[in-house]
């Protein structure tokens, strides 16, 4: 939808502006595209044990992962994104990189902290 706006508006993005950061600096929601990058940012391997939540992604996931989630009484957390992968696969992303290419990218910005 943004890159209607820019399209419709003849815009250009100029990444080289230093008016450009759109990034919180230091916040580690940066994991948050990729799948369990929710439950990674928000350090829920040390509130809760690996049977207390689930980490899912792909729209044919979603349906039983929310079975499951209503009939195991041990999960308490369901970290779930529609995409495979996570939103860096989602229908608004324009890139010819690879899903493990991707992943790379956000784990190496995040990285950066």
């Amino acid at each position: 939808e943004l890159g209607g706006v820019f399209g419709r508006y003849h815009l250009e993005p100029n990444i080289n502006d230093e008016h450009s950061e759109f990034d919180i600096k230091g916040a580690e929601t940066r994991l948050y595209p990729i799948s369990g990058g929710l439950s990674q940012s928000g350090k829920i391997n040390e509130i809760l044990s690996e049977d207390e939540y689930m980490v899912v992604s792909g729209w044919n996931n979603c349906v039983p992962a929310l079975d499951n989630f209503e009939n195991d009484k041990n999960i308490r957390l369901l970290d779930i994104l529609f995409c495979e992968g996570g939103c860096i696969m989602g229908p608004g992303i324009s890139s010819s990189l690879s899903i493990e290419e991707r992943r790379k990218k956000i784990i190496d910005y995040w990285g950066k902290i």
